[in-house]
Parts: structure tokens; C-alpha cells; sequence
């Protein structure tokens, strides 16, 4: 629900036992903004779920500078220029 504003939404997939990549932290940075999700089973509120899908509202931001994805294991991805109002997978490689 962001009205005229921008937003981009992330979701996270990788291979193995943890492929919704529960315990990654998602940071998108737009000009001098930057916020952080992380992902988790579940959701905040008694008896709530929510899919694994990071929401991320962006103001009047035409672009996305980067997304930077801290898989649960450490390892670093970054995505760059992005563009936003839509949704966003990464996927992790088999071999990060």
C-alpha cells in the first residue's frame, strides 16, 4: 500500500536444505537511503504468517542503486540497477 510512491519487493531462493533462505538479511539502498530485512518463518503478530517476500517502500525513487543479499551461511550477493514497483528474486548460484 504505497499509494503513489515507489516500492520493490524481494524474494529470496537458493538450493539445499533452506531454499526460502530463512536467517538472510536483504539490504536495498536508494540514494542515500538504506533499510534492511530479514528473512524469517513466520510472521510478527500472535498467530500471523507471512511469505518470505521482503516489502520495501522507496518514497518518490526512480531506481534501485543495489540490493545486497547476506545469505545465512555469510556469503554476499549483490544486484545492481534495478528498477523499481516490481518484484525481484535472486537467486543464489549452486556455487557461491
Amino acid at each position: 500500500r504505497c499509494g503513489e510512491n515507489s516500492w520493490i519487493t524481494v524474494e529470496l531462493k537458493q538450493p539445499g536444505s533452506n531454499p526460502r533462505s530463512l536467517g538472510a538479511s536483504v539490504q536495498v539502498v536508494t540514494g542515500t537511503l538504506t533499510q534492511t530485512r530479514w528473512m524469517t518463518a513466520g510472521g510478527t503478530g500472535l498467530q500471523s504468517s507471512s511469505d518470505a517476500i521482503a516489502h520495501f517502500g522507496l518514497g518518490s525513487a526512480t531506481t534501485v542503486d543495489r540490493i545486497d543479499v547476506r545469505w545465512p551461511d555469510g556469503t554476499l550477493s549483490r544486484v545492481t540497477d534495478l528498477e523499481v514497483n516490481r518484484k525481484t528474486t535472486v537467486t543464489r548460484a549452486a556455487d557461491e
